[in-house]
């Protein structure tokens, strides 16, 4: 019997305590991990094309191969280029995502009114998640 009473008066506390603040919340986490992991990329490939760069002019300068001075050179300034754009993603409101915010709010609203069905609406929600996580 007291099992049963607690179990009563627990399960409605528990069932709806919870609220959408914890998907909000993941949600925002995985928008920061994904920008990361995007200008983790950007960087590191501009330095990569940095350091090519040096050690290019380096052998040109080395070797008196004016050719190869100016082609190190510039992919070092492209390199630099790089790595200053990376910034773009820390931008508040990535342009991609609020068009994928506008494409769900669509989406919906065509659910809503009947000019989509619901097995086409996941298929779409399934498509736009898949573009997330790459």
């Amino acid at each position: 019997m007291k099992k049963l009473l607690l179990i009563l008066l627990c399960l409605p506390m528990i069932g709806f305590g919870q609220t959408n603040d914890i998907l909000k919340l993941q949600n925002e986490v995985n928008n920061i991990n994904f920008r990361m992991d995007k200008h983790h990329k950007q960087f590191y490939t501009g330095a990569r094309l940095t350091i090519g760069g040096i050690g290019l002019t380096a052998l040109g300068a080395v070797a008196s191969v004016n050719p190869a001075i100016y082609i190190g050179s510039a992919v070092v300034l492209v390199g630099n280029i790089v790595i200053l754009n990376s910034h773009k993603w820390f931008k508040k409101g990535d342009y991609n995502t609020k068009r994928i915010k506008k494409r769900i709010k669509q989406l919906d609203k065509w659910l809503e009114t009947g000019e989509l069905k619901r097995d086409e609406y996941d298929v779409e929600i399934k498509k736009i998640n898949k573009l997330l996580k790459q």
